[in-house]
């Protein structure tokens, strides 16, 4: 009879582990410069971690860990000290429309709206008297796909961010560094 309590609440935190709403996602995405920042780079492949709370029906929210290393343009000019690495961490915020009458996320597409604020710091292939630190923020949208497999809840998602990781906060002899990234991502229900 004194194991009775330590059962029902071990049933209890089972429970809540099944039922999480956390989602923990990898991918790869492509990141495309644009304005001072295509002066001097080429697109380059990335990667990103995702840890995103799904508690609320159409409202997602998480953080987003994103890195890429840079390379010159072939043409750019000998000597001339181009962005090296990119690296960002973001508090992201989804507003999620359910493209199916099931109202479940499981075997169902869905379209997203997010925005970010970026705390970045991207550097250049030669040091230099400024600061790498940003902080800046994105908006973008993607489509996305629930499903269930090995008896666990994933999302593969495609999504689309213009993203200017330093338009807010930036060292003055720095540009805007404003870029499309496209990713690829799939995510499993912790």
């Amino acid at each position: 009879m004194r194991f009775k309590p330590v059962f029902v609440l071990f049933f209890i935190l089972i429970q809540t582990g099944l039922s999480s709403p956390y989602y923990l996602f990898f991918g790869g995405e492509n990141l495309v410069p644009t304005g001072n920042f295509k002066e001097t780079n080429k697109p380059a492949l990335g990667f990103n971690f995702q840890l995103e709370n799904r508690s609320f029906c159409n409202l997602w929210y998480g953080f987003r860990f994103d890195f890429a290393k840079l390379d010159s343009l072939e043409d750019v000019p000998l000597g001339t000290n181009y962005f090296n690495s990119y690296v960002m961490l973001s508090p992201k915020l989804r507003y999620v429309f359910l493209l199916s009458d099931k109202h479940s996320y499981n075997d169902s597409f869905y379209l997203l709206l997010q925005g970010m604020l970026h705390f970045s710091s991207i550097t250049r292939k030669q040091e230099v008297d400024e600061s790498n630190l940003g902080l800046g923020g994105g908006i973008g949208g993607g489509i996305g796909f629930g499903f269930t497999l090995f008896k666990l809840c994933w999302a593969v998602e495609f999504d689309a961010l213009f993203s200017s990781p330093n338009f807010i906060l930036k060292s003055e002899k720095r540009p805007s560094l404003t870029n499309y990234n496209f990713g690829l991502t799939l995510g499993v229900r912790l």
